[in-house]
């Protein structure tokens, strides 16, 4: 393999600044940015800069959505506990 070959094959690889303003885009639509995402993480996706970036993007999605429940867990244990002493109160 020679220097051209592999210099033409990086360049391939190099995302340009409009796709990434165009994906960073998609990215912000529900629903869209994770079907986006699975389809580059396990699809055969030839980039590894995509395949990585989805990778990351999704375990930061996954690692939300347990901090989102985990967060609602303690709201309405919370609340729960409030009514019950608050109907304790009123006995």
């Amino acid at each position: 393999m020679d220097n051209q070959e592999v210099t033409s094959r990086d360049q391939q690889s190099i995302i340009s600044v409009g796709e990434w303003v165009l994906y960073l885009f998609l990215f912000s639509i529900p629903f869209v940015n994770i079907i986006i995402l699975c389809i580059w993480a396990f699809g055969s996706e030839p980039n590894p800069t995509k395949k990585n970036f989805a990778r990351a993007g999704l375990i930061w999605i996954a690692i939300g959505i347990i901090f989102y429940l985990l967060l609602m867990f303690l709201i309405f244990g919370t609340f729960t506990s409030m009514m019950h002493d608050m109907n304790m109160q009123t006995v």
